[in-house]
């Protein structure tokens, strides 16, 4: 099942791989090796593997801060040259304006595009979600490292891009507001359509929120197996299904 809206955006990754130049050697390392998969408009694929395996490096070649070694991605038909508003990414630290509010700073793509007085609303209750509502005046130094990092989901959701890439996004926060944000995370998905793409460690979070998992070997990193994530929305942690695609991944990864 996708979401509901379904306009995000159509994604290829053909054969790509990465191999990284060591400046400390003379050696490279091959980060990534022949990943190519099909993601369709409004599809919700969380990556799991070891650390090392490449995941956050592949979205950073799908975010287009970095280029691939051989191959190609495609958005919409298109090759990915570079950053684009219609590819945001979410890091694994915040990356907010220190000079700036946290209220600033969660505006500051809808005050550049002209569509802040219509987000105003929206932005809001999203603060309040995730329990920001009464730090919304605060500076980034301010805060928690959890709640930083917070403001900073708030901050890519609220621009609407075609492809949602999330590395680790909810790492920080704790176990209750975790499973708040991902029920949040569900609903923009949904309503919006956006096509979303999640690192994760977490492979309970990979099942409660992908339509798809995508288990990657270690380094180099390939595609181990995809699979199809075929349970309705809202999902149950504790039901055999959830718990057999859960036991599945794990047997995959070795744990």
């Amino acid at each position: 099942m996708r979401a509901e809206g379904g306009r995000g955006g159509h994604l290829v990754m053909d054969h790509v791989t990465k191999i990284f130049a060591r400046s400390d050697l003379n050696a490279t390392t091959n980060a990534l090796d022949d990943i190519s998969l099909d993601v369709p408009p409004g599809e919700f694929v969380s990556i799991v593997g070891r650390s090392g395996c490449g995941k956050s490096t592949l979205l950073r070649l799908i975010a287009g801060l970095d280029s691939p070694t051989k191959g190609r991605l495609l958005l919409d038909g298109k090759e990915i040259r570079g950053a684009a508003p219609s590819r945001g990414l979410v890091f694994q630290n915040p990356a907010l304006f220190p000079w700036r509010t946290i209220w600033d700073n969660v505006t500051f793509g809808p005050q550049m595009r002209g569509t802040y007085r219509e987000k105003k609303e929206e932005i809001s209750q999203l603060l309040d979600v995730v329990g920001l509502s009464e730090f919304k005046n605060s500076y980034p130094h301010q805060l928690s490292g959890g709640m930083a990092q917070r403001a900073a989901l708030i901050r890519t959701m609220v621009n609407e891009p075609d492809v949602f890439l999330l590395d680790e996004p909810l790492g920080a926060l704790d176990a209750f507001t975790r499973m708040k944000m991902q029920d949040e995370l569900l609903n923009l998905w949904r309503q919006r359509g956006n096509t979303t793409i999640m690192v994760t460690h977490d492979v309970e979070e990979a099942v409660y929120l992908g339509n798809c998992v995508v288990v990657m070997s270690s380094r180099p990193g390939r595609v181990r197996e995809r699979i199809v994530i075929d349970l309705e929305y809202p999902r149950n942690r504790n039901s055999a299904g959830f718990i057999d695609y859960r036991s599945h991944i794990l047997e995959i990864l070795g744990l």
